[in-house]
């Protein structure tokens, strides 16, 4: 494989002499060790091919046994000079390029995050180029433990980070730091009931501060007292606290889905427009354009990729494509079953989104269906909190006036 690289840098050239010369040519050839290939016959011409960077060699031993040849370059760096030695710039390029390739593996190229939410890609990249770990830098001059102990210092919202190298693409994972807010004392002179958020039946009473004022078994409605910020010290004192603690309650929840049998849906039209854009060193050049999106309903599908040579050489850049599709609005007709299909679905969607707060028992399923669709109900039975926080404040002038309220309420009143 570098020998071939090699041939296709310095280039290849056909030399050819008459058949004439045929046995000098010959020994000229296999006596400098030129080629390994066989002559060729070309009519009245033998030709063989040479190295480029032997061309020169090849025609002062031709000069010396005084043979007519001809020289005649075929591709490679020298003849790409020679062709363009007006244009310098091409030259320039394809000499960076060279550079480019030999620098491959061994600097970093660009960056690919991941495990990150709340940190952004940039502010990563920042850190990480702050102690010397950015794009450009030299592999082998960065310890890479070192990089992700002194990462960890510099930022104060990363857990764990780590940094490997993929060719020339570090691939940066990291933990966050999971902040877990604190929970203080409230502020002086506020004060706290809990009340129900829904309807439930008691499972669990946890309380941290405050009166319980239910017990398990006991059947709440939403609103309802279930523990008091207001305490009784002996017969005529009353004490004001800032209730907490957590009520678990068997509760009834109700998904509905409705799905009609006529609707309209977004589907392509077959026009799209493409933006390609090119990623160098982070920085980012726009290929093509896609020009102005008019479309009055359109998708978007975006597509980021490496890009490399076919030896497997990683280059510096990274391709990204975003296809605009048009989409038009059409009108729909499904059957009764296609339709109790999808709303079936789409309850069941909503349901395990409801799970995060809420630790099923049963579903019990409903089906109805009308002249315009189908509906999908789900009673869902379940336990979760329905603890509500519900402040108040207390003064010397309306204490007898909270006190009578907050009794009113403990005896479901208000």
């Amino acid at each position: 494989m570098i020998r071939f690289l090699w041939s296709k840098i310095v280039g290849r050239c056909v030399v050819r002499c008459g058949k004439e010369d045929a046995e000098v040519f010959l020994g000229i050839i296999r006596d400098g060790n030129f080629s390994a290939d066989s002559l060729i016959c070309e009519g009245d011409f033998y030709s063989v091919t040479i190295p480029e960077i032997r061309a020169v060699e090849f025609e002062r031993c031709a000069a010396e046994v005084g043979i007519e040849y001809t020289v005649q370059r075929l591709f490679g760096l020298p003849l790409l000079i020679y062709k363009y030695k007006r244009r310098p710039g091409i030259i320039i390029g394809v000499l960076l390029f060279f550079f480019i390739i030999g620098l491959s593996g061994r600097v970093i190229w660009d960056f690919e995050i991941t495990g990150n939410k709340n940190i952004s890609d940039i502010e990563i990249i920042e850190v990480l180029e702050s102690l010397g770990c950015g794009p450009g830098a030299m592999i082998s001059e960065i310890d890479f433990d070192m990089i992700q102990n002194d990462a960890l210092l510099k930022s104060d919202n990363l857990a764990w980070i780590s940094v490997n190298m993929d060719g020339n693409l570090a691939r940066v994972e990291v933990r966050e730091k999971r902040i877990v807010p604190i929970k203080g004392a409230p502020p002086k002179g506020s004060y706290a009931n809990i009340v129900a958020a829904e309807d439930g039946v008691i499972e669990l009473c946890k309380v941290r501060n405050g009166e319980v004022c239910v017990e398990i078994g006991d059947v709440v409605k939403k609103g309802e007292l279930l523990i008091s910020g207001v305490i009784d010290v002996g017969e005529n004192d009353i004490r004001y606290e800032y209730a907490d603690g957590e009520i678990m309650a068997r509760v009834s929840r109700r998904i509905e889905s409705f799905v009609p049998y006529k609707y309209t849906e977004n589907v392509p039209t077959g026009e799209k427009k493409t933006d390609l854009t090119l990623k160098i060193f982070g920085k980012m050049i726009k290929l093509s354009e896609g020009g102005s999106i008019d479309y009055k309903l359109y998708g978007k599908i975006k597509e980021d990729r490496k890009l490399s040579l076919p030896f497997g050489i990683t280059l510096p850049m990274r391709l990204e494509r975003i296809e605009y599709s048009e989409l038009t609005e059409t009108v729909v007709n499904i059957s009764e079953d296609e339709a109790m299909l999808l709303a079936i679905s789409d309850a069941y969607t909503k349901l395990r989104d409801m799970t995060d707060s809420l630790q099923v028992i049963s579903v019990r399923e409903v089906l109805e269906t009308n002249e315009e669709g189908v509906t999908v109900t789900l009673v869902v039975y379940g336990v979760t909190d329905i603890s509500a926080n519900l402040g108040f404040s207390v003064s010397d002038e309306n204490t007898e006036e909270n006190e009578d309220k907050l009794k009113d309420e403990e005896n479901g009143n208000g």
